[in-house]
């Protein structure tokens, strides 16, 4: 094994170390396609096989020395699980898995693999398909109801500017214009889940948690609960579909909220982590239960009578598929989620160069 890695020090630069023992090796003769890295103690790449590299190239990840490749998420749940346990790690264009094997001087070894399946491409392409015919259709409603929308809250400004000294009938204008306002967000979340193919720079963060704001609001002042969001002044855009994040966050605090009825602060803070955004949603309230802890995102498991027990579950699935992921973070008090997704092209940019 030491032999094979000084071999591989001109991949990505020269490397002084004398790494894994030859009974660490994680290769093996079966033939199967296998790219490995050699990562520092932190998640740091120190070399790339060139099969390494050009697999990630295929996966949208760029392997550079003195750079960290792995979200956090996958990195903790990689360095804290057995040695040689295969991880699935969505990169938002491809699926791979991944092993660790230990090195020295703390050093790691990862060994990536392509997951290829015949029937899972095809159920893919099907769902894809499906997917862009239901778009098109609630397209081309939104965009029929949105027409309408503008006249009521043009007629609707209109009436309010006429002298009435009724308050009831002020009240209800304004609580028309709440319910029209509330159809208007309701038809822009519509368009959002309708453009399946964000741009390349991504969409802004802030538009995402503004209307989760907007839409907990109601909910937030009638139980006695406060929402505060912070995102930290780097973040500019991120590359997933914002109804999906919309969906994911509101999921969460919504649980906040419901384990704690009497009322509790909920905090929403978005700061970098490499090529992602993580987003880390905490609260001070009730903490969750030890034997409960080990079955939150599974299927059909809650604590809620009336409960599904699929809204964590369907949360994490669809993260990964997009490149991101939702995890239990343990503290000492209340509980905490942190999200992650992907960031846009300018913000991993400027990530980098920060570095």
């Amino acid at each position: 094994m030491k032999d094979w890695i000084r071999d591989q020090e001109g991949v990505m630069g020269t490397v002084s170390m004398d790494s894994a023992g030859d009974d660490a090796s994680p290769l093996t003769g079966d033939g199967t396609e296998r790219a490995t890295l050699l990562c520092e103690a932190g998640g740091d790449v120190v070399l790339a096989t060139p099969d390494a590299v050009s697999m990630l190239a295929r996966a949208g990840i760029a392997a550079q020395a003195g750079q960290p490749l792995l979200p956090l998420a996958v990195w903790r749940e990689l360095v804290t699980g057995p040695v040689g346990e295969p991880r699935e790690w969505s990169t938002g264009t491809a699926l791979l898995a991944v092993r660790r094997y230990p090195a020295e001087e703390g050093r790691t070894i990862l060994i990536f693999q392509e997951i290829f399946s015949g029937r899972k491409n095809l159920v893919q392409r099907l769902h894809q398909q499906r997917t862009e015919a239901i778009s098109a259709l609630v397209a081309n409603i939104a965009h029929d109801v949105r027409n309408p929308l503008s006249a009521m809250l043009f007629n609707l400004e209109s009436l309010s500017q006429c002298a009435c000294e009724s308050p009831d009938i002020r009240e209800s204008i304004q609580g028309i214009r709440d319910a029209t306002g509330t159809l208007c967000r309701i038809v822009d979340g519509l368009v959002d889940f309708a453009a399946l193919s964000p741009s390349r720079e991504g969409i802004p963060l802030g538009r995402v948690l503004n209307r989760l704001k907007s839409l907990l609001r109601g909910v937030l002042r009638a139980g006695n609960h406060t929402l505060e969001v912070t995102v930290d002044p780097a973040i500019d855009c991120i590359r997933i579909h914002p109804l999906m994040l919309e969906q994911v966050l509101a999921s969460l605090v919504m649980n906040a909220l419901d384990a704690n009825p009497t009322g509790t602060a909920v905090s929403l803070r978005a700061a970098p982590d490499r090529h992602f955004v993580r987003i880390e949603v905490e609260n001070r309230g009730a903490p969750i239960p030890s034997w409960v802890e080990t079955r939150l995102f599974e299927p059909f498991f809650s604590t809620k009578p009336e409960g599904m027990g699929l809204g964590l579950a369907t949360a994490r699935e669809a993260l990964r598929s997009a490149g991101g992921d939702v995890w239990l973070v343990p503290t000492t008090g209340g509980v905490r989620f942190d999200v992650t997704v992907p960031a846009g092209e300018a913000d991993r940019a400027e990530m980098e160069a920060g570095r």
